[in-house]
């Protein structure tokens, strides 16, 4: 029987498709069909995502509903009217991705960018082996902005149970600013998913132990990092956290503790050494962190403070006074604008409801506050979501532009919050893994 659900429900998932697209043919375009790499490419998706929701029957509902919201997006756009936020830096991607394509593989392979261009250079990569189509490049966002709902669904499963995993993976399927970022050429699904792999892998091996689970967590965070210098930042509190782990395992006597920590250290100064070494992904600081300095911060504010959707204009950061006091107001300019006082439009007013969204899960993630703290799986998610929205802000000047950064950090967010502002606080227990006991246990 469950078999003949599954059945229906991929059933229902192509006829959805094809229903939607043969609407807008009709409507807008009388050669749907000429894009056959784009709509194999969306089969394949589909394919892959009804395959791995079929591991997993509680959340099935919520992935193949992320996946058909994605994809109709993404028709919608190619067929229909243009999406939001898919003019310039949409177009120049795929507009560069063509121009390299031209130049054949062998130039792709020794011209190995990082930053935004790296995400140019992938769809290059896949115009020169498959040929051009624009919807080929979005489908493939669209399958892997779906897959950023399973890891998110993972990282809740691993941190709260599945109940609360699969409420954490409706919410994500169907956040607005992640499905249109899922349907576009934007780079964003390229930062996210890696991103929301390596935390899943970090929550594992916090659970663990397990090596191999810590390897790939860096390696995802590397390739996240890869196509977004900001995300630099995950491995500066990521080596905060574990120092001050291994000084608690040094103080309490705890030598297991004290060798694995050593040697996570370890590795996470090779990685950073390397990098710094190398400038890889340094695009956003002249390719060397030797640039960056608070003056080049306050340049980057002041450069970014240009539009009708600016922000804080002529408050830059100059010196450390600066940082100290402007942080926290750019920090909640950056999660909750465009206030009220700032609507002049109707993309204003739409906006009002990314920031209501932001404004609920604030609040979930403080009433869970006590179930974070106590689980050091969950102070990890935290401190690295901190981190990286801190460091975001500081460089956000525009509330169009902070609306497309925070999206990367939603599916952090929304896994922590265990419980909903309507919802009633459960009992508090001890975590799985409790700190103290996690270590103790360890102790010989």
């Amino acid at each position: 029987m469950r078999f003949k659900v599954r059945q229906l429900y991929i059933l229902l998932l192509g006829v959805g498709i094809l229903c939607f697209a043969t609407t807008v043919r009709d409507a807008v375009s009388p050669n749907l069909l000429d894009d056959a790499l784009g709509w194999i490419t969306l089969l394949y998706g589909a394919i892959v995502i009804f395959m791995i929701s079929c591991a997993e029957p509680k959340v099935q509902k919520a992935l193949l509903a992320a996946f058909l919201a994605r994809a109709m997006l993404a028709i919608l756009h190619i067929y229909g009217s243009p999406l939001p936020d898919s003019g310039h830096d949409a177009v120049m991607f795929e507009r560069i991705g063509w121009e390299w394509s031209q130049e054949g593989i062998n130039w792709l392979l020794v011209n190995f960018p990082t930053g935004w261009r790296l995400y140019a250079w992938a769809i290059a990569l896949f115009y020169t082996l498959l040929g051009r189509s624009e919807l080929m490049i979005q489908a493939i966002n669209v399958l892997f902005g779906t897959l950023v709902v399973w890891n998110t669904y993972q990282i809740a499963k691993l941190l709260w149970g599945a109940k609360i995993a699969v409420r954490v993976a409706w919410t994500t399927a169907l956040f607005p600013t992640l499905m249109l970022y899922s349907a576009i050429t934007m780079r964003e699904v390229a930062v996210v998913y890696p991103l929301t792999l390596g935390i899943y892998y970090l929550v594992a091996w916090q659970r663990s132990h397990q090596p191999l689970q810590l390897l790939g967590a860096l390696i995802a965070l590397v390739v996240s990092f890869s196509f977004h210098s900001g995300i630099l930042v995950s491995f500066g509190m990521l080596g905060l956290m574990f120092v001050l782990k291994w000084l608690y395992a040094l103080v309490m006597g705890l030598r297991k503790g004290i060798v694995r920590y050593t040697v996570v250290a370890i590795v996470i100064v090779a990685i950073a050494g390397a990098i710094v070494a190398s400038g890889w992904g340094l695009d956003k600081f002249g390719g060397s962190l030797a640039n960056l300095s608070l003056e080049s911060v306050g340049t980057a504010q002041s450069s970014r403070a240009i539009s009708r959707a600016s922000y804080l204009e002529g408050m830059y950061i100059n010196s450390p006074v600066d940082l100290l006091t402007q942080t926290p107001i750019r920090l909640v300019y950056f999660l909750y604008a465009p206030f009220v006082w700032m609507i002049r439009n109707g993309f204003d007013l739409a906006a009002q409801l990314d920031v209501l969204i932001y404004v609920v899960i604030t609040i979930s993630l403080w009433r869970s506050r006590r179930y974070i703290l106590r689980d050091p799986a969950a102070q990890l998610v935290f401190a690295l979501l901190f981190a990286n929205l801190l460091v975001f802000s500081l460089s956000t000047s525009n509330y169009g532009t902070a609306i497309r950064h925070r999206a990367k950090f939603a599916p952090l967010a929304i896994s922590l919050t265990m419980i909903m502002p309507w919802q009633r606080k459960p009992r508090l227990v001890a975590p799985q893994i409790p700190a103290v006991a996690e270590l103790a246990a360890e102790h010989v």
